[in-house]
């Protein structure tokens, strides 16, 4: 179920972007002008070592005058809390802002390591499905 709900996410994100390019074309005010989108994720939000302006998301919302928010942390797991790179974003969400129109999940790079020498990774089926509420 809560892959759907990941699927059903990045999908809607999708249908902005192509509902945006078909109003510039047509000459319509962009839809996503003046919204807020917040990106939380792991080093490919927070983009390690580069600028955070040379990752595609940050890109999207400057072309489409949005408001950019990031919640990246290098080394960041979905569901799993680690001593060297803090709480999971199960838990970092709740410091997201809650006006934001528009909240985009990057992960999972850096789980796959944590869950593959847990005992029962249902913890990180767990946790995705909180951050999904």
């Amino acid at each position: 179920m809560h892959v759907f709900l990941f699927m059903k996410k990045i999908l809607l994100v999708m249908a902005a972007a192509i509902i945006a390019a078909a109003s510039a074309v047509a000459g319509d005010p962009d839809p996503l002008m003046g919204k807020k989108m917040g990106v939380i994720g792991d080093s490919y939000v927070r983009n390690h070592r580069e600028p955070v302006e040379n990752t595609w998301h940050y890109k999207f919302a400057m072309k489409h005058g949005m408001r950019y928010y990031n919640y990246g942390r290098n080394g960041n797991c979905i569901s799993v809390d680690l001593a060297r790179w803090g709480e999971g974003m199960y838990r970092r969400y709740a410091d997201m802002a809650d006006s934001l129109d528009l909240v985009v999940v990057i992960g999972g790079h850096n789980a796959h390591r944590e869950i593959s020498t847990c005992p029962d990774s249902f913890l990180h089926a767990v946790g995705v499905r909180w951050l999904c509420r």
